[in-house]
């Protein structure tokens, strides 16, 4: 029998739930269909996209607009399923993974703002371990223990959930904003 992923994606919602982006790009000759359906649509930097995680998202993780979701939800396949569909993993396997994903993303909740998103995780990360440590000595721990979750968390996306293609684009993201050392 055929997979069509399905299984696969209705046992995980990473991305419907915001946990690997910040958001979705939409056509423009989705714009207004979607904000009938209820999705947050707005633009940023000269692009149309809409907020993750998914308020369609049903709490059984299945797609409340299925049928008449975005084109880039209908296009997407995270390296997980990728794996997944080329009969790299099973449903095991990928459940193990996501047992681990909502492991570490309660370590990172309980040291950071619960209602953070992977973007803005994903953007604290970045600003780096010195920025944090540069503040006040009382809550320097606190600070090295939200940064430990957070990378422990950004790297098990990038090695076991995101596609090759993704996680390049988050090696350029992480390399291009770390500090440059002092030449003096």
């Amino acid at each position: 029998m055929a997979r069509d992923g399905s299984d696969l994606c209705l046992n995980c919602g990473l991305c419907c739930r915001g946990v690997l982006h910040g958001h979705g790009v939409v056509r423009d000759d989705e714009v207004g269909r979607l904000r009938e359906r209820g999705l947050d649509v707005f633009e940023s930097n000269g692009r149309v996209s809409f907020g993750l995680p998914c308020p369609r998202l049903g709490a059984d993780l299945a797609c409340e607009v299925y049928a008449d979701r975005p084109d880039a939800c209908a296009r997407y396949r995270c390296g997980m399923l990728d794996e997944y569909l080329d009969g790299v993993i099973d449903l095991e396997q990928s459940a193990a993974r996501l047992a681990e994903v909502e492991r570490l993303l309660a370590n990172v909740r309980a040291v950071t703002d619960s209602a953070m998103t992977i973007a803005g995780v994903r953007q604290r990360w970045r600003r780096g371990l010195a920025d944090y440590l540069s503040g006040d000595p009382a809550t320097a721990a606190e600070e090295q223990a939200a940064f430990l979750h957070i990378t422990a968390l950004c790297r098990y996306l990038d090695r076991y959930i995101l596609s090759p293609l993704e996680q390049s684009i988050m090696r350029d993201l992480d390399h291009s904003l770390e500090p440059t050392p002092d030449p003096s």
